[in-house]
């Protein structure tokens, strides 16, 4: 791996922080929708989005996208296909809030985003079945 590559990671809970899975990253507790005042500039090459735009109201969703078209040289997306109603924390950490499934997102909405169609993929059997989108 490229030494200068500089992994970052936004969390809203700090729970989730403490039990991070991987930790070989710098690790910052916030709101992502408030990523350029986290992040610095010169860090914003490539942003990975996983799991994360459904938590969000899809105007809100894309107003995040459009910010992040517009700093980021590279998106990668991967977001549940279709319905995948949450209303509580699947982690344990108590965050509810957090945790709930506000948005519904088909292929079509992430074309209508500015994806390209041939990078957009769904796999159906990804999430246990419900399917998953995933998009450079």
């Amino acid at each position: 791996m490229n030494k200068n590559v500089k992994k970052i990671g936004i969390e809203i809970w700090q729970p989730y922080i403490d039990n991070a899975e991987f930790k070989d990253c710098t690790m910052i507790q916030g709101d992502i929708r408030e990523f350029e005042t986290l992040v610095d500039e010169v860090d914003m090459d490539c942003c990975l989005m996983a799991d994360v735009l459904e938590h969000f109201t899809k105007i809100e969703a894309i107003t995040l996208m459009n910010k992040v078209r517009k700093r980021f040289n590279r998106i990668l997306l991967m977001i549940p296909e279709g319905i995948h109603e949450q209303h509580s924390d699947v982690t344990g950490y108590e965050a509810h809030e957090y945790q709930t499934h506000r948005s519904t997102w088909y292929k079509e909405d992430i074309i209508a985003m500015g994806f390209a169609e041939e990078n957009v993929i769904v796999d159906p059997q990804f999430h246990s079945g419900k399917g998953c989108i995933f998009a450079v």
